[in-house]
């Protein structure tokens, strides 16, 4: 399981791409260049969300009290993730 120091180590790392896509368009780089950098954070953003997904979903099967319902819920959580 990741824990949440990964999480904020990750999202740091993103939080910093955004300020330099800022700077980058303070200083009118290249549209290609912003994109590029865009579509990094994008990626980031949507590793995260995948692993929160998928932690999700192993917490819910290793509780005692998991439930049908509760599997279906991380299951369906995890699928509209990706």
């Amino acid at each position: 399981m990741i824990c949440n120091k990964d999480l904020r180590n990750r999202l740091s790392r993103t939080e910093g791409q955004v300020r330099g896509i800022i700077k980058m368009l303070d200083n009118d780089a290249a549209c290609q260049d912003v994109l590029t950098q865009l579509m990094a954070v994008r990626s980031s953003v949507e590793k995260v969300i995948s692993l929160v997904a998928v932690n999700n979903l192993m917490e819910t099967m290793e509780s005692p009290e998991t439930s049908d319902k509760l599997v279906e819920d991380a299951v369906n959580l995890l699928v509209r993730s990706r």
